[in-house]
């Protein structure tokens, strides 16, 4: 009878270490797809941020300078006293709805960027 209790002690003894090897083995593939996804999300957030973020502040400097070149051209026009060409009135109209896609994209870059990093 005492065999069978010392069998039955180191079966299951040999059940427990081998769910502690299975939950270890588990951990370290968890932690390693972990840190993958963290950095892979990292790498995104800067390319998001860092470049698209940047080609949209840029456009929108360019933005700001066709502003002034606008207000010069209606001044001119003004003063010249002729309508402003059809085809600045179509620049002005698309920069408008240029300016106010980017405001859109940079509003959603910031609070994309912000999701991502609070995800990790």
């Amino acid at each position: 009878m005492r065999n069978v209790s010392i069998m039955t002690k180191l079966s299951t003894e040999k059940v427990e270490l081998s769910l502690v090897s299975d939950l270890d083995k588990l951990y370290k593939k968890i932690k390693k797809e972990g840190d993958y996804i963290e950095s892979s999300i990292s790498k995104v957030v800067n390319t998001l941020d860092g470049r698209i973020g940047g080609y949209v502040e840029s456009t929108l400097g360019d933005v700001e300078q066709s502003k002034k070149i606008v207000n010069e051209l209606i001044k001119a026009t003004k003063d010249l006293g002729v309508d402003i060409p059809s085809n600045a009135k179509t620049a002005i109209s698309q920069i408008n709805a240029y300016e106010s896609s980017l405001n859109n994209a940079k509003s959603a870059i910031t609070k994309a960027a912000d999701t991502l990093l609070g995800a990790i």
